[in-house]
């Protein structure tokens, strides 16, 4: 009997010793542990009352929401939360849900250019595509003909979202297959990740602490990143990732950098207004699955040769290129890359901004 009465005493002496430790101490090792995504922070609200009343303050600091229905699931919780527990530091979202996920009607039939602008389509099936094949293809673009339908309730719910967690709270923001988005003034926000085009009646962002960017795909032309980069002053790193296919990316890069234009480089992209002083450009290609015919892949290796030729000669170590990649016809598959690369980045680790696939001298490029 006493040893089972010894035994009773250690099982309720430990919950008292989490107790005693200062609340505090509690909540700075879960703002250092939650940064996964949410999965940290559920699983500490199942670990004990206290531990879930304490891990209320992080519980929302690091979110990764995928698609409408999480969204909206999401904006209810945050309004039956205080104020002092919606604080969202770090915010990964995409407008297109997952896998099975597929009984939302879309309340808007619109056109968007961000649907017929989309890397992974593939709407002319090959002559010898199998049937499954050709099945995958539809479904994959079912889901996104209806996140693309979906985008004005999706960016109005979102609108909802950063409102209730107060747009001073957001320092890192990755929008991924998103369409249409509208982002309003963030003046913490330290990192953004775009995939995806931005509202066309939107005229200025306002970003004040922003110090990397990182825009992907071929959804922007050069006024489009010249507004981002002007609303941006404290900017140090650029990425560009895929742009190569719907800009004359050599003649922009030469205007963000102010190197005069000759013969080889013929630029038709006005100055920047100010200055950039940018401490890291790193672009790297996103090549097509197939090209059309020898031509279109010679024209392509021939533009990533002359960006190559600028990043290596004229940007004083500040440019680099990376290898070429293909765009994944799976498009979850990038999706769930992109979140990858953004949780390293909340766990200290470099992200999207690791070089280690860099281009080297005399090193061919992989197309």
């Amino acid at each position: 009997m006493k040893r089972f009465r010894s035994q009773k005493q250690r099982r309720t002496r430990q919950p008292q010793a989490l107790e005693d430790c200062p609340r505090e101490i509690w909540e700075h090792i879960f703002s250092l542990a939650c940064v996964d995504g949410g999965f940290t922070a559920r699983s500490l609200s199942l670990v004990s009352i206290y531990i879930e009343d304490v891990s209320q303050t992080t519980r929302y600091q690091c979110v990764a929401i995928r698609g409408l229905v999480q969204l909206q699931n999401f904006a209810s919780v945050l309004k039956k939360s205080p104020p002092s527990n919606r604080h969202v530091r770090h915010l990964f979202i995409s407008g297109c849900p997952l896998r099975g996920n597929g009984n939302v009607r879309p309340a808007h039939s619109m056109t968007s250019r961000f649907r017929s602008r989309l890397p992974f389509r593939n709407f002319e099936s090959d002559s010898d595509e199998s049937p499954y094949s050709a099945r995958i293809r539809r479904a994959v673009q079912s889901r996104l003909d209806k996140a693309s339908d979906l985008s004005l309730q999706f960016n109005k719910i979102l609108g909802e979202v950063i409102e209730l967690i107060g747009p001073d709270s957001l320092e890192t923001l990755s929008c991924i297959i998103c369409s249409m988005v509208r982002l309003p003034p963030l003046p913490n926000l330290r990192e953004l990740t775009i995939c995806g085009d931005w509202h066309e009646t939107t005229t200025s962002f306002s970003f004040p602490s922003l110090r990397r960017l990182h825009l992907l795909g071929p959804y922007y032309a050069e006024s489009d990143i010249q507004l981002l980069i002007q609303s941006a002053p404290a900017l140090t790193h650029l990425r560009l990732t895929g742009l190569e296919e719907s800009m004359d990316l050599s003649s922009y890069i030469k205007s963000i950098f102010g190197v005069p234009s000759d013969d080889s480089f013929a630029s038709s992209s006005s100055p920047p207004s100010r200055p950039i002083h940018l401490e890291r450009l790193v672009v790297q290609p996103r090549n097509p699955t197939r090209f059309g015919c020898g031509f279109a892949y010679g024209c392509y290796l021939n533009k990533l040769h002359v960006v190559r030729q600028l990043l290596e000669g004229h940007l004083e170590g500040k440019g680099v290129l990376l290898q070429s990649r293909v765009w994944d016809m799976d498009f979850d598959s990038e999706i769930d890359r992109e979140k990858e690369l953004w949780v390293s980045r909340m766990s200290g680790g470099l992200g999207c901004w690791d070089e280690s696939s860099r281009v080297v001298p005399d090193q061919p490029i992989d197309v």
